[in-house]
């Protein structure tokens, strides 16, 4: 028996769910558990001018940046198989707008900074990703075999990245 489009398809949105649900888990609360939450409370800080740090000559945490781009890539391959007959310009704008959300359900909270500059690594993330999608999908030719390549790799990639994040979350919370 083979596995038709309908089963990939429902295992991806289990995946993109999972993928949210940890990109949520990054963005606002920091990898920290609910019992250390209340630590990421701070006061609101909002940053609307990129890269501040930088024009300031204050530190700059270049790990910030990239791992803003890293953890959007997903999102921007998730988004193109979805969203497959709509331009990269508005794949990308959705990434933007979840950015947005998160930047400022941060200022709401106070658990974080929000910053421009987030906003502009994670849509870059995202066009990344779409981009990865259009390779693939162009050297595989078949909608059937593109999805089934991204679903293999998100479930390969789902297990080393849970435990990685939770791993990083323990030694973050015991410190």
């Amino acid at each position: 028996m083979e596995w038709k489009k309908g089963n990939y398809s429902r295992v991806l949105f289990i995946l993109f769910t999972m993928y949210i649900a940890a990109l949520t888990w990054i963005i606002l609360f920091k990898l920290t558990v609910p019992s250390n939450i209340t630590i990421l409370s701070r006061e609101r800080i909002l940053n609307p001018i990129p890269f501040y740090d930088i024009l300031t000559d204050k530190y700059f945490n270049w790990f910030d940046v990239i791992a803003n781009i890293i953890v959007f890539i997903p999102f921007g391959i998730y988004t193109a198989l979805m969203l497959k007959d709509i331009p990269t310009r508005y794949k990308v704008m959705t990434a933007a707008l979840l950015s947005i959300l998160y930047e400022a359900m941060q200022f709401i909270f106070a658990i974080g900074v929000s910053d421009i500059t987030d906003v502009m690594m994670n849509s870059l993330g995202a066009y990344i990703g779409i981009q990865i999608f259009s390779f693939i999908s162009e050297r595989l030719i078949c909608e059937l075999k593109t999805r089934r390549f991204v679903t293999i790799c998100s479930a390969l990639s789902a297990f080393p990245l849970c435990t990685v994040l939770s791993v990083v979350s323990v030694i973050k919370n015991i410190a």
